[in-house]
């Protein structure tokens, strides 16, 4: 399920930056951050000049090289690194993606800091992120309300519940998130994410019949300032001044 929401995001972010006006692909650099086990990279396969993948979890890269081996796709370039210290020249890329790695970060302002630095001006970053006070569970484990509680209960409520660990992840509230992304871009737009039917063929019926009702609440102008509040995760749209 992890695998198929990744899928989801990555194809979710693509459709996001096309939208936002991505420099022509065939002759962009993009960078995805935490690229895990090449979600994104597989989606922006052959589409973009060079795409960088970094992640600070050397088993993981040997995963995603293994996915594209297997699917007889060209291998990306794939650095093993924290990315709160990119080993890129400035303003090296003409975009950068990220999904899901904000709430891993130990240094989140280090991580924007950097991100900002290897873009080129005019330069676009688009992120996924989870949201703390959710309606629907916490996806990294399944868990209702997990961000309702104080953060220090948070990683012994998991433990307890689902005997996994959360200490290394940290959930951010709209206000939170926007006040983290202030410094470094000059502009930023945070969005309800749209799910396609693509994206609901992968859910449990009670699960997609929820996506359903959100996909046309998220349409109309009287739930919209709601839903950016609860939502389950946000698209985010930043650009370098």
């Amino acid at each position: 399920e992890s695998a198929l929401r990744g899928e989801d995001r990555a194809g979710r972010l693509l459709s996001v930056s096309a939208e936002a006006g991505l420099p022509d692909p065939g002759r962009a650099t993009v960078l995805d951050i935490g690229s895990g086990t090449g979600n994104l990279l597989a989606a922006v396969s052959g589409r973009f000049e060079h795409a960088v993948g970094v992640d600070i979890a050397m088993r993981w890269l040997h995963l995603s090289r293994r996915r594209f081996r297997d699917r007889g796709l060209p291998e990306p370039a794939l650095v093993c690194c924290c990315a709160e210290a990119l080993p890129f020249p400035n303003a090296y890329f003409d975009s950068a993606f990220s999904l899901g790695t904000l709430e891993f970060a130990r240094i989140p302002e280090m991580l924007l800091e950097q991100t900002a630095r290897v873009l080129k001006p005019g330069g676009f970053f688009f992120l996924n992120t989870v949201n703390r006070f959710s309606a629907a569970p916490e996806p990294h484990v399944n868990l209702l309300g997990v961000g309702y509680l104080p953060r220090a209960w948070q990683a012994p409520y998991v433990r307890w519940r689902r005997r996994a660990s959360f200490e290394h992840i940290v959930l951010r509230s709209r206000g939170e998130l926007d006040r983290l992304l202030t410094p470094n871009f000059a502009s930023r737009e945070i969005r309800l994410p749209l799910l396609s039917d693509g994206d609901l063929a992968g859910f449990s019926p009670a699960r997609r019949a929820a996506a359903k009702i959100y996909r046309v609440a998220s349409r109309l102008s009287l739930f919209k300032n709601a839903l950016r509040w609860i939502v389950p995760e946000w698209d985010v749209v930043l650009r370098k001044a």
